[in-house]
């Protein structure tokens, strides 16, 4: 598990940048999901 910190409203360009890592990186099958949790007002 790991913790990345992010600005508000980017959550989900870093969501979309991570899962694009773990692909190029040939980790799906280690890495099976990408969670980045949002606050909602």
């Amino acid at each position: 598990m790991g913790v990345t910190h992010t600005y508000p409203d980017y959550e989900n360009k870093v969501k979309a940048n991570l899962k694009r890592r773990v692909k190029t990186m040939e980790k799906e099958d280690k890495i099976f999901r990408v969670l980045v949790p949002t606050e909602h007002e």
